[in-house]
């Protein structure tokens, strides 16, 4: 056997496991290395090689017959799902993990060859599950956080010791926003019983120590920053936490104390990454659901971090504190790591445009399956829900109609 012979077919295989083969006439890969130089006085450099890089794949490939067209267009449509490919290298014969990150494509009219070409521009990248685990994550960020809550709240001290009466007067002002907020946790929404009383608890102390903040700053920071984060061991679904952490930014975002915006700030951010990696895909109606939870994650840090900047720099925060904040980049660095994979399990929306009047069930069963019969009455019921139907709808779905679905 020639090595001509050996070569084996191109394919592109995406998450959802449909496989494209491909034709090709090369196959091209490039690799960086990780190097850095060093330029001395002397003639030369010296350059200093630590490891290599991943590999980077530029492809030129062609679907060709009688169908290419429709190929091309399901492979296109396939490319933009975000998850990796896995790419099988004709050649050396084994699977690669690759990223897309561009793609052109070429339709051939003129020969009439039936051909159409695409040149993408694929890069070797690795499972983030095998970065960091949720479950480990999640005690990473637990860690951190508490490492976190003691450098604050010391921040806190020295800041209360730097501040003027006027100003420690602004600060108990806000304070009181900030525990009216979390006050009505307890009322706005389903809580585990058993975390209610030690919630209200600790709000009571953290009341009592405003009075005494100038000799108790500490102890109070830390109790309030506590508080916080408890709204994830109290509130029972994982929505209203988001919910509830909002709410309480919305009230920072009214306060005018910078020393009290930054300790609930950073608490609130930390409590909303713990929330994310105590989540399930199950806890979110759409995979986009998902994500929204970590775009809003990375805002409120954002505008955490700038606000700070800008009041350090400013001279309204007048302890410059690096520690937390690379504590904060690091929490919600992890988070975004780890939480891709809640998301990713998470349904995506759908829809379906009938051609004919349908029978719920019979509809329901063929667009969404259904293991048995109370399987199958779920998921009707979470059809309707989702379309808001009543009256003869819930009989009989109506011609013409768009539904949306869930899978």
């Amino acid at each position: 056997m020639t090595w001509l012979e050996r070569i084996k077919d191109g394919r592109l295989e995406t998450a959802d496991g449909n496989i494209y083969t491909f034709e090709f006439k090369e196959i091209t890969a490039a690799r960086e290395e990780r190097t850095e130089k060093f330029s001395f006085r002397s003639d030369g450099d010296y350059i200093s090689r630590n490891s290599s890089g991943s590999t980077s794949y530029p492809l030129k490939i062609w679907f060709s017959g009688r169908d290419c067209d429709l190929v091309a267009d399901s492979f296109e449509l396939a490319t933009k799902d975000p998850r990796p490919l896995k790419f099988y290298h004709p050649i050396r014969k084994k699977y690669v993990l690759v990223q897309l990150l561009s793609i052109e494509r070429t339709d051939d009219t003129l020969t009439a060859a039936g051909e159409i070409g695409f040149a993408l521009q694929l890069h070797e990248t690795i499972e983030l599950d095998k970065v960091i685990k949720p479950e480990s994550a999640s005690r990473y960020v637990d860690e951190t956080v508490s490492k976190v809550k003691i450098l604050s709240s010391e921040k806190f001290g020295e800041e209360i010791a730097a501040s003027s009466p006027s100003a420690i007067d602004k600060m108990k002002a806000d304070i009181a926003k900030a525990q009216a907020a979390l006050g009505e946790v307890t009322t706005a929404y389903d809580t585990v019983t058993d975390g209610v009383a030690e919630f209200q608890s600790v709000l009571l102390s953290c009341e009592s120590l405003v009075e005494t903040i100038e000799a108790d700053a500490e102890a109070f920071a830390n109790l309030a920053f506590g508080a916080v984060t408890t709204v994830n061991s109290i509130i029972t679904f994982v929505t209203d936490r988001v919910d509830a952490i909002k709410n309480l930014i919305d009230t920072i975002g009214e306060m005018e104390s910078m020393p009290i915006k930054k300790i609930y700030w950073q608490a609130a951010v930390s409590a909303k990454a713990q929330c994310a990696l105590s989540a399930s895909s199950l806890d979110f109606k759409t995979r986009t659901e998902a994500f929204a939870l970590l775009d809003s994650l990375d805002a409120d840090f954002q505008a955490m971090r700038d606000a700070i900047e800008t009041a350090e720099l400013s001279g309204e925060l007048q302890i410059p504190d690096m520690e937390t904040m690379i504590g904060m980049q690091d929490i919600v660095a992890t988070t975004f790591g780890a939480f891709a994979g809640i998301a990713y399990g998470a349904k995506q929306q759908r829809s379906i445009t009938l051609e004919k009047n349908e029978a719920i069930y019979p509809l329901v069963y063929r667009l969404m399956g259904g293991n048995s019969m109370d399987d199958l009455d779920t998921l009707v019921d979470e059809f309707i829900a989702a379309n808001e139907l009543g009256g003869s709808e819930l009989f009989e779905l109506q011609h013409g109609k768009t539904y949306r679905y869930y899978l």
